[in-house]
């Protein structure tokens, strides 16, 4: 105890840790053996600030220089409010570059993330920056920045004045297109925001990368026409079943050749082992979801009238599953195909 304690200036919780105990059983057993405890250390504001700011000194360098462990050092600067650098020595997201700080000392040591008013109206009124390119600048996102001109009283100009941003569009579809770049590495790239990457490549008539599957449903990869086709059958054979007969029901029918009543003797066909229709189905949520077993995204139609759509929501290709297994079975297919309309 004596040489964990004295020798190798181990706290009485790392000592815990190391025997497998309680921090008051070490605690106890430094008071049985009369060993004299050491005075909690206590670093100035100050000291900390002119090695690991200033002199940029890691954690481990200041607490071998002021004899303590490199926890109690971070333990310190938290409780100061110095930022903590990453792992890889940059400074952390709230912490502003000199070069844009006519005050510093206003702003870089401060919790949460503040911008100087004469920063915020030479960037954003005199310069024409936008928000995410300034929020780019400082490593941060746009949300302080927008907070930032609203406590100093800047006006944002609404999005319908807002000006288009000269991007080299060459450029971004050369990323897109043969690197394979997402569009949120391009807007990253850029200080824009994702949404301006995607009117650009829209404006050339490039389709986003199709994402349906990876994120849940997101239909921003597939055309306007497909969306809207999948969102009419998904949302008609929903309602149809679980609210029984009605009108809503008339213009998905339209479009498929088989019935309500062949469809819900279909699905009651492929039900789980150990699952009931009313129970898990129709009256509890989300228990028992209706899959494709070829995933929508693995098609390509505009129209009704297309193979592609026919076979997507035929009954074949339709079953129950649960919602776990049908989450972990995502976009995959289980065997090559192609689709009638070439991508």
């Amino acid at each position: 105890m004596r040489v964990l304690y004295i020798n190798k200036r181990m706290t009485p919780g790392m000592i815990a840790i190391k025997i497998g105990c309680s921090r008051r059983t070490i605690a106890r057993r430094l008071k049985e053996f009369n060993i004299q405890t050491i005075k909690r250390f206590e670093a100035t504001r100050n000291e900390l600030i002119g090695l690991y700011v200033n002199r940029r000194l890691s954690c481990r360098e200041v607490a071998e220089r002021l004899g303590c462990g490199s926890w109690t050092i971070n333990r310190r600067l938290k409780k100061y409010g110095i930022p903590v650098r990453k792992p890889t020595g940059q400074p952390g997201r709230f912490e502003i570059p000199k070069e844009f700080l006519r005050d510093q000392s206003k702003s870089v040591y401060k919790g949460k993330f503040e911008v100087p008013k004469c920063v915020l109206k030479d960037l954003y009124i005199d310069r024409k920056m936008t928000m995410e390119q300034i929020a780019a600048r400082f490593g941060c996102s746009a949300t302080p920045i927008c907070r930032g001109l609203k406590e100093h009283g800047i006006t944002i100009q609404p999005s319908w004045k807002r000006r288009w941003l000269q991007l080299p569009e060459d450029e971004i579809v050369d990323l897109y297109v043969n690197r394979k770049m997402t569009v949120a590495g391009i807007s990253e790239k850029f200080g824009c925001s994702r949404g301006t990457v995607e009117k650009r490549l829209i404006k050339h008539n490039i389709l986003r990368r199709n994402t349906v599957g990876k994120n849940n449903g997101n239909y921003k990869g597939v055309t306007k026409e497909m969306k809207r086709l999948n969102v009419m059958m998904s949302s008609g054979i929903r309602n149809s079943i679980k609210r029984g007969k009605g009108k809503r029901r008339v213009k998905w029918l339209s479009l498929i050749p088989y019935t309500h009543k062949d469809l819900i003797r279909h699905l009651k066909k492929t039900i789980p082992p150990g699952y009931s229709w009313r129970d898990d189905f129709i009256n509890r949520k989300n228990i028992l979801q209706i899959d494709h077993i070829i995933p929508i995204s693995a098609f390509n139609f505009s129209e009704p009238e297309h193979g592609d759509f026919q076979k997507c929501w035929a009954l074949n290709n339709l079953r129950l599953l649960p919602r776990i297994e049908n989450a972990r079975k995502n976009a995959r297919l289980d065997k090559p195909f192609q689709p009638s309309l070439l991508m």
